[in-house]
């Protein structure tokens, strides 16, 4: 145990950082956990694309409206959960078919980047479309809890992940939010999600890290 944390500091740095964005100067760390969160694309994905299909039925065929704003609220929640399911779909092909497992580690990075920032910003995007009928803020909750508690990302890619999901829902709150008492509260909410979620990710982060490193000195 002594070993690991003498070799921690060193291998891994204080941002998680080393050259060219890696894990410090030990890559193969860095590879690993991208594959880690690659193979567990497919399994989200598979979850995932029935719960939008399911909300967009619903939606569809179940709700009856008689306002025109509560039309217009159907339509943009059917819309963000039509591109979240197109969206999961396309992932899922390219998990499910190993495709993407089969690319070097830099575009697994950025597919990893690019469906993980999607997904936060989907969930800010349904949570600003809710804001016509009600001050819930549980889908950008949701996803924020999502993408800490399944992947694991360096901390300084996750804290601009989370910034700019927050950016994109406190932004679109005040286009949809007319009551400035709930937006401000919708908007701190938010920010304490966000803070949470980032928080979590850094601290089940460096526990995957510590446990990786683990396993190497036991082997040796």
């Amino acid at each position: 145990m002594e070993d690991t944390e003498r070799v921690l500091p060193s291998a891994v740095g204080v941002s998680g950082f080393g050259k060219g964005g890696r894990i410090g100067s030990d890559p193969g760390l860095h590879d690993e956990i991208i594959r880690e969160n690659t193979s567990r694309f497919a399994t989200l994905t598979l979850l995932a694309i029935p719960v939008h299909l399911l909300f967009i039925i619903i939606f569809a065929f179940f709700l009856k409206l008689s306002s025109e704003a509560e039309i217009r609220w159907r339509a943009g929640i059917i819309a963000c959960h039509s591109a979240f399911l197109c969206l999961m779909c396309v992932f899922l092909f390219l998990g499910k078919g190993k495709w993407i497992e089969t690319k070097p580690v830099r575009i697994q990075s950025f597919f990893q980047a690019f469906f993980l920032l999607a997904l936060q910003v989907g969930g800010a995007a349904i949570t600003i479309v809710d804001q016509s009928v009600t001050s819930s803020i549980t889908p950008f909750m949701i996803t924020c809890s999502i993408v800490a508690m399944v992947f694991r990302i360096t901390p300084v890619h996750a804290a601009g992940m989370y910034f700019f999901a927050f950016s994109v829902f406190a932004l679109g709150l005040g286009i949809t939010q007319h009551d400035t008492a709930i937006l401000l509260s919708n908007r701190i909410n938010g920010f304490a999600i966000t803070a949470m979620g980032a928080g979590l990710n850094h601290i089940l982060w460096w526990s995957r890290v510590k446990s990786i490193f683990q396993h190497r000195t036991i082997r040796r």
